[in-house]
């Protein structure tokens, strides 16, 4: 529900409006930064009967404090296959840094070793050693929600700590 917050300079305080609670990163702690001067930059996008590819650099949606060098994502979806492959390609000012893959669904998730299985028939697949899930459910009470939700959605976050000054995550999305 709309009140007067969500117009202020405090509707990042609300979660719908935080990056934390959408399919982006967050960087050593630090969410994506509001305004037009964090956009993206080097967009790119092909496609064919086969494929498309989605690609940009994020790097410049955080401010200094993140400690963010570069941070490129491609999304390729190979329409044979029926799977999203995703690519994070990060650089951070310093090794050790921590990064929080989060991604935002409304089915139920159950986690294996190296999967998340969304609902009954969608299974997202990582590198179980590099990053450690946890799956969180949040309860929609905004009655504005519920509509395009439903009762609840899941926040998982895929999170890698330590981390070398560069490096990538890969993630699969698929039917099955």
């Amino acid at each position: 529900t709309y009140t007067a917050k969500t117009f202020s300079p405090q509707r990042y305080e609300i979660w719908v409006m935080q990056s934390a609670y959408h399919n982006l990163p967050t960087v050593n702690g630090v969410m994506q930064a509001a305004g037009r001067e964090f956009a993206a930059r080097e967009v790119s996008h092909r496609a064919d009967d086969a494929a498309a590819e989605f690609s940009l650099d994020i790097a410049g949606a955080w401010p200094p404090e993140a400690g963010l060098v570069s941070y490129r994502r491609t999304l390729r979806l190979d329409r044979r296959a029926n799977r999203l492959d995703v690519s994070d390609r990060y650089g951070l000012k310093s090794a050790g840094g921590r990064i929080v893959l989060t991604l935002m669904t409304p089915r139920a998730v159950r986690v294996d070793t190296g999967r998340l299985t969304l609902g009954s028939d969608v299974v997202v697949s990582f590198d179980a050693q590099a990053l450690k899930p946890a799956v969180e459910e949040i309860r929609i009470a905004d009655e504005r929600l519920r509509p395009q939700w439903g009762e609840r959605l899941y926040r998982i976050q895929l999170t890698a700590e330590g981390l070398p000054a560069e490096g990538e995550f890969k993630l699969r999305i698929e039917q099955v």
